[in-house]
């Protein structure tokens, strides 16, 4: 199987739909002896930020010489970009030729398996998550880091044994399959809690009280953003953000990120208190948490590329996400004229999104992503003209690319965001890389 044919089987997958349960990826582990046995993992959940706190943690583990695995969602050009190897100052995705052997490898199995009750045909995560599980298993990974797809409980990634769980934050998101309060979808997330496991969290509030309660049930220790570590102060300069933490057993001044935004202020924190709590275990030292967090990227997150104009890529893609983008556009505002590219998915809660981005910038272009589940423009922009009347519709992006640099002023901002799929096709075409499907 080429990897072409790879990528088209496995995107063929998503016709399957999201099916929560475990039952499905239990029995396709066990026919692979249970690859996610085979190392110690680290499982992260939440509503926002857990890509870039994955990220942190797997690059201090990697400072301090260890092989590390990262799995996390969505991609934004390839496919591989969502199983990942970090090793001695390089991070390196799943080769093509060895996600096409286990996608066929896989293909195979998935006949043998699945032909009756009670099992269903493995779902596009699903399948790609006992990817990752095989690959960090032959690549000998010392530690895996995985992002928790929709919810926790009944998600795929849930089958690891974790030795540490991170709950992000919580915001009311997916409602239909996590329920409509707080409390209900901490529950969901809280899922991923593991009997004496610790946990660390940046929740509040009524999230808050349910994932204690969730703790006390499994004798799980909880550490909790603002109780038991915070943020001191933080300062931002050209090429970092400079931060003090009060971490859960030592005080870190003076640590630097490369990644922009308020919110990454308790994503740090959270790496911060994990890499306390398994610092033992894997001999974490100091200078690895300081090297770890200054070195980490995290693509498609308030990531600026190019000048004449500057082009501003954010995956807010929830109400939570884009207040926060909200705040952060305000502060580089002043007196610039700001250009929105926006297009969002069925799922997603686009009134609310609207309500924060749309009445801060000049001018709105609607883009549709490249996916089934994206909303019409039509509907967009019907909608969308409550909160902002300076609305138009494209059909092309790379044309609306191309004219908004020639168009545009050095001082101009294009924003993006309201979808991950669209920032992924707009840092393609800025960035000259090619997209996998």
């Amino acid at each position: 199987m080429t990897y072409k044919q790879a990528v088209n089987w496995i995107y063929g997958l998503e016709g399957h739909g999201i099916k929560l349960g475990l039952l499905n990826i239990k029995k396709l582990l066990s026919h692979f002896d249970n690859p996610h046995l085979a190392y110690p993992v680290i499982l992260i959940g939440g509503t926002n930020g857990k890509g870039s706190t994955a990220s942190f943690i797997a690059h201090i583990l990697r400072e301090s010489g260890l092989k590390v695995g990262l799995y996390t969602s969505p991609h934004l050009i390839t496919i591989r970009e969502r199983i990942t190897i970090l090793q001695k100052e390089r991070n390196t995705d799943i080769t093509q030729a060895k996600f096409a052997r286990l996608i066929d490898k896989l293909k195979e199995e998935i006949k043998e398996i699945f032909d009756n009750p009670p099992y269903s045909h493995p779902t596009f995560f699903e399948v790609l998550t006992t990817i990752s599980f095989l690959y960090f298993k032959e690549e000998k990974v010392d530690v895996a880091v995985y992002e928790v797809g929709l919810g926790g409980r009944l998600d795929a990634t849930n089958v690891s044994e974790p030795i540490l769980c991170i709950i992000t934050d919580i915001d009311l998101e997916h409602t239909d399959y996590l329920g409509n309060t707080f409390s209900s979808i901490a529950r969901e997330k809280g899922g991923i809690i593991k009997e004496d496991t610790p946990l660390i969290t940046g929740c509040k509030g009524e999230a808050l009280d349910t994932l204690i309660e969730l703790t006390k049930k499994k004798n799980a220790p909880i550490f909790v953003w603002g109780k038991d570590f915070s943020l001191k102060n933080s300062k931002e300069e050209a090429e970092y953000q400079r931060l003090d933490i009060q971490g859960i057993k030592d005080f870190y001044s003076d640590v630097l990120i490369q990644l922009k935004g308020e919110w990454q202020h308790l994503n740090a924190s959270l790496a911060v208190a994990a890499s306390e709590i398994i610092s033992a275990r894997f001999k974490l030292k100091k200078e690895h948490i300081y090297e770890g967090l200054k070195k980490t990227t995290w693509p498609g997150r308030l990531e600026m590329i190019g000048k004449k104009p500057t082009f501003v890529l954010d995956g807010a893609h929830n109400p939570q996400a884009a207040r926060m983008l909200k705040g952060e556009v305000i502060k580089f505002k002043k007196d610039k004229n700001i250009t929105l590219l926006f297009g969002v998915l069925k799922d997603k809660d686009r009134t609310k999104i609207m309500q924060e981005i749309f009445p801060i910038v000049n001018e709105i272009i609607l883009i549709k992503p490249k996916t089934e589940r994206a909303v019409a423009l039509e509907i967009v922009e019907k909608e969308g003209k409550g909160y902002n009347k300076n609305i138009v519709m494209s059909e092309s992006l790379s044309l609306t690319i191309k004219k908004l640099k020639q168009n545009k002023s050095e001082d101009d901002i294009i924003l993006v965001c309201g979808s991950l799929y669209l920032v992924g096709e707009v840092r393609s075409i800025l960035l000259k890389k090619k997209q996998d499907a």
